[in-house]
């Protein structure tokens, strides 16, 4: 582990070089020693130790206290104050600055250890949490803010040992959405407390999951919220298992709409075909009569027994293309 970083900022000089010699032979840097309260402030800059030993009263126009608190402005570094002596008002405003010790003059080099270590683990300590905060609020940003429904259930099981039912952890807003119930009714319950009717395949394969450790994909429709779902479902900890789920119930709807659209193609061209043989049989029939009797209007007859076979074979074009419609839509939307 690398060495703590420390800069003295004290203006005895004696008294600086004792701390500093004291320091080194409890294996920390100095990064730099200074006696005016200006200095601190650049040098804190420059070197960004990982604790400073800051005199109250320095030289300069700035003192300690002051140099503390602009330090604080910049940069995130723990400061130990050290004073030969302090009035209520100086102490106030060194608790202004935030300090994280204080060192009485004169003092043991022990105790400047101990203050030290002291309050790096506090400053370290307090980083942590405040990291874990920002972890926690990103979480919780996002676990809001998903699209897709998210539930932690606990797994209860029967005497024999068998997953029984589902007691709900945590959902998001999602949840509420595509099932229909708000965080405060379903918390804590069991989904059979609030959906009877919950499909029990779902209950026994989430529960095996949950004991498991496994973890799937699939989709099925949930008849007592009459939608059909997507999820997926995990298990971090035994008992415990994870959902995601997405109400595909429109692209189910789409589907089915599209195929019962195909069918009915396939019907209208089987239909087409049938209709083409029926117009082309009482065709050849009037044209046979027409010719055998010879009679006055047979060339007007057969002239619209032409018309009506042209625009039946345009038909026939027309099937045709309609066939390679159909081979296209079978080949690309898994249509048989």
């Amino acid at each position: 582990m690398a060495a703590i970083k420390v800069l003295i900022a004290e203006d005895e000089i004696v008294l600086a070089m004792g701390i500093e010699k004291s320091l080194k032979s409890f294996g920390y840097e100095v990064v730099g020693k200074v006696t005016r309260g200006e200095n601190a402030i650049m040098m804190a800059i420059d070197k960004k130790p990982d604790i400073i030993l800051m005199d109250i009263h320095l030289e300069g126009k700035v003192d300690g206290i002051e140099a503390a608190k602009e330090i604080h402005k910049k940069l995130n570094i723990p400061i130990i104050f050290l004073t030969a002596f302090s009035d209520e008002e100086t102490f106030k405003k060194a608790i202004e600055a935030a300090p994280y010790g204080y060192l009485g003059k004169p003092f043991r080099p022990d105790d400047m250890r101990t203050t030290i270590e002291i309050a790096i683990s506090r400053y370290r300590a307090e980083n942590a949490e405040k990291a874990l905060k920002i972890s926690e609020k990103k979480y919780e940003l996002i676990f809001n803010a998903m699209m897709n429904g998210f539930v932690l259930y606990e797994c209860i099981t029967d005497k024999t040992g068998n997953p029984s039912d589902l007691k709900v952890l945590d959902v998001n807003p999602s949840f509420e959405r595509i099932i229909g119930f708000k965080k405060e009714e379903i918390l804590g319950k069991t989904i059979l407390e609030v959906l009877p009717d919950w499909p029990e395949e779902w209950i026994m394969e989430l529960g095996d999951i949950g004991f498991g450790g496994d973890q799937i994909s699939s989709s099925r429709y949930v008849s007592p919220i009459k939608k059909h779902l997507q999820y997926n479902a995990f298990s971090s900890e035994r008992g415990k298992v994870a959902t995601t789920f997405s109400d595909i119930s429109d692209v189910v709807r789409l589907k089915q709409n599209e195929k019962e659209t195909l069918l009915q193609i396939e019907r209208n061209l089987e239909q087409l075909a049938i209709l083409n043989d029926e117009i082309r049989n009482p065709l050849q029939i009037i044209s046979g009569f027409t010719q055998i009797d010879n009679c006055e209007h047979a060339a007007k007859i057969l002239e619209q027994v032409a018309a009506i076979d042209k625009l039946v074979n345009l038909i026939d074009q027309r099937w045709l293309e309609s066939e390679k419609i159909r081979d296209f839509l079978r080949k690309h939307y898994d249509y048989i």
